[in-house]
């Protein structure tokens, strides 16, 4: 073809698009559309054991749905990423309140300032707030802006990548990420994850072999053959599709039961510690002496306690010589709400109402394992809100403490107590507890000494609790002179006199360190019991004498048991009576009375000392920044995108203004311009010269003449000889004075589209003209 020959491009072609939905028809759109909906089903599933509710897919599918119309608009209009960018954040603030946070809402579906405030924070809070809270989680404000958030940002990059005529199987990638997303930050039963995985692989794999097929058709190849009918290759290829496909669903479906009893999936939420420390809050035995002592007060009456059983108040795992606590490694005390998912066992809870009378304190009557929580009354709402739970001790408590006339229902299994014949030859089951410290020598000389000849350790911890209850004496230092308190010394103290006084903090205390100088894994628990049981359905007024201190230890296979080492109430030891002596010895001075314990007094269990407040103008101003830091990490992560896009063309431009060649200096100032028109609206071009394309340049943009630039890039690229820095530099100044009269032409809105556009991008590194001389070495041609 001679250059008379050659063709020009129709100036009409310039608002063709070259990147998405260029020759893509309603049906195109619609089937894209749908397949982007079915990938994203398929992670949303994900999402369900989190929040067991419809919340979860009110949340994911709402904001999948707004991404798709996003992606598909934007696909149509052609735009940017930087309009689609602000569509997303109007849609998240918009419908953010309706999807994810109703209750924050006016009538539940209007945004307010406070639900605006709450989704901007929830941006980056939520990802971490979804993996501290216990499942389900609907019960919270703001867990499920996840799905939300994630849904409606990934499926408007899946469908826009996916009206991509060039790499349109890149959908695939976003699709995939929410489907990580939903296992990771979902809940641990593979059961439900096997299925959806094996759907989504077989969608993925159906549309990528529709969507490959489709694009051969498009361009006249593959597919189909001259008479437009299918090839023989084609329908073989379909067949094998479409049987892999039903294959992977019939595996998957046959795989999911022995997966999902079987499989050991790991979760980001068995890597978060949550962020609450009860150790901050005083240990609850040290409040034993003082709730005794209000042996004639309702502290609490409970309805639905089964005859025999027993509220527990807390568990407590570690000593340290002072006080017996909850150790850290075993404080896995996580946010819950008024259920709790207990992981597939299906046990029948009994419902316990408990009203609060005299006691007071952050931890709940009625642990164990439980399975949910609803408080009722004034303040319910804030002691909701601050609930935690430790499943491995079964021990409740709220934040926000508990008052008089504070009332709840607590749903929880009774544990089974095991027979004494089964007990007599079970073993010990291994609980990694902390070690103690600072505990007495005398402990385990007599441990090993109460004992004696037993040999299973059922019979061993049996003659400990029997032998501390029939020798010991019980005295809460009303009658008896008895100091309250559980530390190294007063242990001392205690095993150092001829009998043994105490009430159930040190019996109960004492057996428990003695346990563990055996070996064995024991802990101490806190709770309530009557000494009577009531008729049935019939509350029950707990008072201070029914408070008691108990020890668990773990046996096989998964018990723990409760023994009593504590002597009845009604042993006292004897009053003696000393004769006055006919000398008396002088009176001295009698040494001072040992320290009070903490326990002989009221305790302020709604937390710790705090630190003295700061002035309100200082709130004020800490306040604004953390909400102004928050919102601008937000908008930083919305806006990733369009930075790496700005950055990507400064790279490319930098690469081409300092190529090792001058000549591909000269050729790279051209690919510049006509990047920089493509970004613009223009087609690519290929099959076009520099001066066929400046032709069109000028057509397109009549007070720029690319004409002169085209012709000195040519003459450098097919000149003898290499070209001076000095031409190279002038023709770079001359593209960036053509590029700022072409910009200045535009309206600014389309300035800026053009800057953060992917369309030069997206287009092949290597251009159809010569970008530099051909080699001298074979001649003309």
């Amino acid at each position: 073809m001679t250059s008379t020959d050659r063709l020009l491009i129709d100036p009409s072609l310039a608002r063709t698009p070259s990147g998405a939905a260029g020759r893509f028809s309603v049906t195109d759109v619609v089937a894209n559309a749908a397949a982007i909906l079915a990938l994203f089903a398929c992670g949303a599933v994900g999402f369900s054991r989190v929040f067991d509710s419809l919340a979860g897919y009110r949340a994911a599918f709402g904001g999948i749905i707004l991404g798709v119309l996003i992606g598909v608009v934007s696909v149509w209009r052609r735009w940017g990423p930087l309009p689609v960018a602000g569509l997303i954040a109007l849609a998240y603030l918009l419908f953010g309140t309706a999807l994810a946070l109703p209750s924050l809402g006016a009538a539940g579906i209007v945004p307010t300032v406070t639900s605006v405030r709450r989704l901007l924070l929830l941006i980056v809070q939520g990802w971490r707030d979804l993996l501290t809270v216990a499942v389900p989680a609907d019960d919270f404000v703001g867990p499920a802006v996840v799905p939300f958030l994630a849904g409606l940002v990934l499926a408007t990059i899946a469908t826009y990548l996916a009206s991509s005529e060039r790499r349109p199987l890149l959908a695939l990638a976003p699709a995939l990420a929410f489907l990580v997303i939903g296992i990771l930050w979902g809940a641990k039963n593979a059961q439900r994850v096997v299925i959806p995985g094996a759907l989504f692989y077989a969608v993925a794999l159906g549309w990528g072999a529709w969507r490959t097929a489709r694009a051969r058709q498009q361009a006249g190849a593959g597919m189909i053959d001259r008479d437009g009918g299918f090839t023989g290759s084609s329908v073989r290829r379909l067949l094998a599709g479409a049987a892999t496909i039903l294959l992977a669903g019939g595996l998957a479906s046959a795989s999911a039961p022995i997966l999902g009893a079987t499989a050991n999936r790991h979760i980001l939420r068995d890597d978060v510690v949550p962020p609450f420390d009860p150790r901050a809050y005083p240990s609850p035995l040290t409040q034993y002496r003082y709730l005794e002592s209000l042996e004639t007060e309702v502290l609490l009456r409970v309805t639905g306690l089964p005859p025999g059983g027993r509220l527990r108040l807390a568990t407590l795992d570690a000593y340290d010589g002072d006080v017996y606590h909850v150790d850290s490694a075993s404080a896995g005390y996580q946010h819950i709400g008024s259920r709790v998912d207990v992981g597939g066992r299906d046990s029948e809870p009994t419902n316990v109402a408990v009203t609060i009378g005299k006691y007071s304190g952050i931890w709940l009557p009625g642990g164990g394992d439980v399975r949910g929580v609803i408080f009722h009354g004034e303040g319910a709402t804030a002691r909701g809100q601050g609930l935690y739970y430790n499943s491995a001790t079964g021990t409740l408590l709220t934040t926000a403490g508990l008052q008089k006339g504070a009332a709840y229902d607590v749903r929880l299994v009774m544990p089974a107590e095991p027979s004494k014949h089964d007990l007599a030859t079970a073993g010990i089951r291994p609980v990694a507890l902390p070690a103690t410290s600072l505990v007495p020598d005398q402990v385990a000389t007599l441990a090993t000494g109460l004992a004696g000849d037993a040999s299973t350790p059922y019979d061993q911890l049996s003659a400990i609790a029997n032998r501390l209850r029939s020798d010991g004496y019980y005295s809460n230092g009303t009658k008896t002179k008895s100091r309250s308190g559980h530390t190294a010394e007063r242990l001392a103290a205690m095993l150092g006199d001829k009998v043994l006084i105490g009430d159930d903090e040190q019996f109960a205390v004492l057996m428990t360190l003695m346990a563990r100088s055996l070996g064995y894994p024991a802990r101490v628990v806190m709770g309530f019991y009557p000494e009577s049981d009531a008729p049935a359905g019939q509350p029950i007024d707990l008072t201070g004498a029914d408070v008691h201190v108990w020890v668990e230890v773990a046996f096989q296979p998964d018990a723990w048991v409760s023994f009593d080492p504590t002597p009845d109430k009604d042993r006292e030891p004897e009053q003696r009576v000393e004769k006055p002596r006919k000398n008396p010895i002088p009176q001295v001075m009698n040494p001072p009375d040992p320290p009070r314990s903490d326990a002989d007094r009221p305790l302020d269990y709604q937390g710790v000392k705090k630190p003295p407040e700061e002035p309100p103008s200082d709130r004020i101003w800490l306040t604004v920044l953390r909400y102004a830091a928050l919102a601008a990490a937000g908008l930083g992560v919305l806006s990733a995108p369009l930075w790496l896009i700005l950055l990507a063309k400064r790279r490319r431009r930098r690469r081409r203004r300092t190529a090792p060649r001058l000549a591909d200096r000269a050729s790279g100032s051209w690919e510049e311009l006509r990047d920089a028109t493509i970004d613009l609206g223009e087609p690519a071009r290929r099959s076009a010269t520099r001066r066929e394309h400046a032709v069109a340049l000028l057509e397109r943009f009549p007070d720029t003449d690319a004409g002169p630039v085209a012709r000195g890039v040519d003459a450098v690229v097919f000149a003898p000889s290499e070209p001076s820095d000095t031409d190279v530099t002038a023709m770079w100044r001359q593209v960036d004075e053509l590029l700022r009269g072409i910009r200045r032409s535009v309206p600014r809105a389309r300035r800026i589209r053009a800057a953060l556009s992917l369309a030069s991008l997206r287009q092949r590194p290597a251009s159809s003209y010569p970008r530099h001389r051909p080699s001298r070495s074979k001649g003309p041609t």
